[in-house]
C-alpha cells in the first residue's frame, strides 16, 4: 500500500493580499505562486528529514512529490532556476539542497495536471476537520497521513514568507 503524507499552513493575512490577486490589482510587491509552490516542497522536505527523521532504507533513495506547478516541478527536477525571481528561488533550492544532504534522500517531482490534482486542491480548500476523511475517499488505495506542523514549523514557514516578502 502506497503512504502518503499531507500537511497544511495557513496563509497570514498580509501574505494572501500579496499573491497574483495583489498583482492583477496593481498593488504593489507580490509573491509569486510559483515560489509558494515551491516553498510547500521545500517544508514537505523538512518536515520529513529535520521533523521526522525520516530516513531511507539506502543513500538516495527517492521521495516523489506531487504537485500541479509546472515551474515548481521543474526548479526541483533540475536544481536550478531562473528569471527575474532567482534570489527567492535560490534560496529555496539551497535549503532543499541541505535537506537532501542531511536526509540522504533523493527528492523527485512529477506534475500533476490541476483537474487530477483534487486532493492537494482540497487540502488547501477543505475544512480543516473534513480533510482527513477526504483524502481518503479521493484515493482509498493509500495510507494517508497528517503531520501537524509543530510550533517551530509553522515558525520556520513564517520566516521564509518574511523573507519572501522582502
Amino acid at each position: 500500500m502506497d503512504t502518503r503524507g499531507f500537511w497544511r499552513y495557513e496563509l497570514p493575512e498580509e501574505v494572501q493580499g500579496r499573491t497574483i490577486r495583489a498583482r492583477q490589482k496593481g498593488e504593489g510587491d507580490f509573491i509569486c505562486i510559483n515560489v509558494l509552490e515551491l516553498m510547500t516542497m521545500v517544508m514537505t522536505a523538512y518536515v520529513m528529514v529535520i521533523s521526522r527523521g525520516d530516513k531511507p532504507e539506502r543513500e538516495g533513495e527517492a521521495v516523489m512529490m506531487r504537485a500541479d506547478n509546472e515551474s515548481a516541478v521543474s526548479w526541483v527536477k533540475k536544481w536550478g532556476w531562473e528569471g527575474k525571481k532567482k534570489a527567492r528561488i535560490g534560496a529555496l533550492m539551497r535549503m532543499m539542497g541541505a535537506l537532501k544532504t542531511i536526509g540522504g534522500w533523493c527528492f523527485q517531482t512529477r506534475h500533476v495536471p490541476g483537474v487530477e490534482n483534487r486532493v492537494a486542491d482540497g487540502i488547501t480548500r477543505w475544512k480543516e476537520e473534513e480533510i482527513a476523511d477526504n483524502v481518503q475517499s479521493e484515493s482509498p488505495g493509500t495510507r494517508w497521513q497528517v503531520q501537524e506542523l509543530k510550533a517551530e514549523e509553522q515558525q520556520l514557514c513564517a520566516e521564509i514568507l518574511r523573507c519572501l516578502c522582502r
